[in-house]
């Protein structure tokens, strides 16, 4: 399989861009795919970082007159037309002969897909803005909506797009989910503090944070920096702290994940270092840099997922301590935070490639439900599929999710299984209720969007039937109820021994299977 990546890097748009696609790509080269980036040679690039892990790299070069302003503020971004960029990404796509496209970019629409779908299978756009009509068939918006999440693209996508939205398909390292697995319980107590605005810092906060913590009452506090080696105001972060034995700075890291861990406090930025954050559940001090960072940074400081204030520049270093003192001396809202930053499990681009390569899963292990799963059951309990084809349809909060979550958690009468591969990937979820008065146990199911169409639902359904009837003492048969036009679910269970009976309630079918008691095991 082939894969060209059109993305650019530039003082501009930073690094964050190329960042994500360079992980998914070194995902995508681990199974055997070959990955081709496609860049524009803009001021400030990071294309050495792409050749410096043995990307192939064709450079679009940077013309003599530069494309600048526009009706839309990302018209500089490309620094060409539309048209012009379009035919020449063409003239590498017609020569390279990739599967996928996949394009991360602000400037680029339907209309530039348009005309490179017609030189490859397929074309993936990466997304934060929901602001134009795509030509795809999958799209990707790590970003978190709430209950708006799964609406901002309907009209803007064809019908056979496929949607993955939420952090759950953030394209982190895979250093994230490798240090969350091992990574010790968080306090609320704050000693360390990491401060990060991204390489180039263009809202220059990194000074003004290293004012806000230089007061007596917080020199106690250690602090690691972290700037890009071209940030403006480089020269002056190292003047600022050269007498500060407890501040250290760090340029150009590839990855933050270890400073991320040590760390009992993070302040910076609300872009894609949020998912990283987030997967290490390190609370944070968060302000939007750009005009796409402001709505989901004011909707995750609603949630309780971080924290915030108001970017007045006058008064931003005192508003900034005031925030911190107020964290060090209120340890219950950092508990709580922490507590709620479990949404991010670190395996988006496990997710996304396994969509990508629509490869077949042989091997999955089913096991008990945990706490630690609490994160992604939200996320697919509010997949649109799963409420359109819930009997409540309504989108689910955090806390209600947590308080059902945590009930059947604490239950003898429910039993819930996940079913996993990849070192851990979750692929969905098959749950087992008890009813004491009838004795009969409903069953639900919900594969990860990801894993659709593969033939997962069949497998993870009778894997965890066979293990419930192993492990359970209750229940004389397995009720699944499904709305009458769900017929995919209703050939799922029909498939696997289940027949149909009078309907329990309106606008649903009913199936039934009988279970094999305890005493008829034993007499096996």
């Amino acid at each position: 399989m082939r894969v060209a990546f059109r993305v650019d890097s530039s003082n501009l748009i930073g690094a964050g861009h190329v960042t994500r696609c360079m992980t998914m790509a070194t995902a995508l080269r681990s199974y055997g795919w070959d990955v081709l980036f496609i860049c524009r040679e803009l001021v400030g690039n990071i294309i050495y970082k792409l050749t410096e892990n043995s990307f192939k790299v064709i450079r679009l070069t940077l013309p003599e007159n530069v494309v600048v302003g526009g009706t839309n503020a990302y018209d500089s971004w490309l620094a060409v037309s539309v048209e012009r960029d379009a035919e020449e990404t063409s003239q590498v796509i017609d020569k390279f002969q990739p599967d996928w496209v996949v394009v991360d970019h602000y400037r680029l629409d339907a209309q530039w897909e348009k005309k490179i779908r017609e030189l490859c299978s397929f074309v993936m756009v990466i997304d934060d803005l929901a602001n134009r009509e795509h030509d795809c068939d999958i799209l990707l918006d790590q970003n978190y909506f709430a209950e708006n999440s799964q609406d901002r693209y309907q009209s803007l996508v064809p019908k056979h797009c496929r949607l993955l939205l939420g952090p759950q398909y953030a394209l982190l390292g895979p250093e994230y989910p490798l240090f969350r697995r091992g990574m010790p319980q968080r306090t609320s107590e704050i000693r360390r503090i990491l401060i990060y605005f991204g390489n180039s810092d263009l809202g220059n906060k990194t000074l003004l944070t290293l004012h806000a913590l230089d007061v007596p009452e917080l020199s106690v506090i250690a602090v690691d920096i972290v700037v890009g080696s071209g940030s403006s105001d480089l020269a002056k972060i190292k003047e600022f702290i050269v007498k500060r034995p407890n501040f250290t700075l760090y340029t150009d890291m590839s990855s933050l994940a270890a400073l991320m861990i040590r760390a009992d406090l993070m302040i910076g930025a609300g872009g894609a270092t949020t998912w990283e954050r987030l997967c290490l559940q390190l609370p944070a001090i968060v302000v939007p840099l750009a005009k796409n960072q402001e709505e989901f940074t004011k909707i995750l400081t609603k949630q309780g997922l971080q924290f915030s204030f108001e970017d007045c520049p006058q008064t931003w270093s005192l508003r900034c301590r005031e925030k911190i003192t107020e964290l060090i001396s209120r340890p219950d809202l950092v508990r709580m935070c922490i507590h709620k930053m479990c949404i991010v499990d670190g395996y988006g681009v496990k997710r996304v490639t396994q969509m990508l390569s629509s490869g077949n899963i042989e091997k999955i292990v089913m096991r008990r439900a945990r706490s630690s799963d609490v994160g992604v059951m939200f996320f697919w309990v509010n997949d649109k599929t799963a409420r359109d084809q819930s009997f409540n349809t309504e989108f689910i909060t955090f806390e209600q999710h947590m308080t059902w979550f945590t009930e059947k958690m604490n239950t003898r009468d429910c039993l819930m299984f996940i079913g996993e591969v990849y070192q851990g990937l979750p692929l969905g979820q098959v749950r087992f209720d008890y009813n004491d008065g009838t004795r009969d146990v409903t069953v639900s199911i919900f594969v990860d969007p990801c894993f659709r169409g593969l033939g997962v639902a069949k497998k993870l359904l009778s894997l965890a039937m066979e293990q419930f009837q192993q492990t359970s003492e209750f229940g004389s048969r397995l009720i699944a109820e499904i709305k009458t036009n769900n017929i995919a679910s209703q050939k799922l269970f029909c498939s696997l021994g289940f027949r149909q009976i009078h309907p329990l309630r309106e606008h649903a079918n009913a199936f039934e299977y009988p279970l094999v008691s305890s005493l008829d095991r034993l007499k096996k």
